[in-house]
């Protein structure tokens, strides 16, 4: 999670944004270690180097610094979906996405043991009437690859929401995949080109 370009900002803004920024990366490693019912605005505080109550300026609650850290993954991984699909080839983009993804996750571990903990709670209905805006986001993140998918000839006899379907699973298959890389991150560029393999031949026989 880094700061974006703020050079339009005051010092004071400055401040009040690189400490708020400082709070959300420590805040992702509590959540992700600990989960979100189980860890605490002082963890996080204490883990941070903030003085206890001092999160409180910055958030109004526990539950605000959780979904700004959850929207924030969200950006990056956006962000990672415009990187991957440039391609003339389906498979080869997905595999490229798997790749830069695993990247990501390797490198922000604790974003991928949050979104393992609480992928699910994220996707249940109370999201959508709390933050609208966000459960709007994690459903387009899936809508964002299945449109792009549609532009391929191979993937041309499959309708929107078979592509979306298509989509959720290829996300299940990579975060469970991502588990075994962890544990044997040598063998990655094996196991990812093994799923995307395995994935489009299911898909398309």
């Amino acid at each position: 999670m880094e700061l974006k370009n703020n050079k339009t900002l005051t010092r004071k803004e400055k401040e009040y944004l690189y400490h708020k920024k400082d709070i959300m990366c420590f805040a992702v490693e509590v959540f992700g270690k600990y989960g979100y019912e189980t860890a605490t605005t002082a963890e996080i505080s204490d883990s941070a180097g903030y003085a206890k109550g001092s999160l409180y300026v910055y958030f109004k609650n526990k539950r605000e610094l959780f979904l700004e850290v959850v929207n924030e993954i969200l950006n990056d991984i956006v962000e990672i979906i415009d990187e991957s699909f440039v391609q003339s080839n389906a498979q080869q983009c997905i595999e490229k996405y798997f790749e830069n993804l695993g990247d990501y996750f390797n490198a922000n571990r604790s974003a991928y043991e949050l979104l393992m903990r609480e992928g699910y709670t994220l996707q249940k209905g109370e999201l959508e009437k709390e933050n609208p805006a966000l459960s709007r986001r994690i459903i387009q993140l899936n809508r964002m690859i299945a449109k792009k998918l549609s532009s391929f000839i191979e993937l041309k006899n499959f309708d929107k929401d078979e592509l979306e379907y298509i989509v959720t699973l290829l996300h299940s298959s990579f975060f469970f995949s991502q588990m075994k890389i962890n544990f044997s991150p040598k063998k990655k560029g094996k196991i990812l080109k093994m799923l995307t393999k395995i994935t489009f031949e299911g898909i398309l026989n």
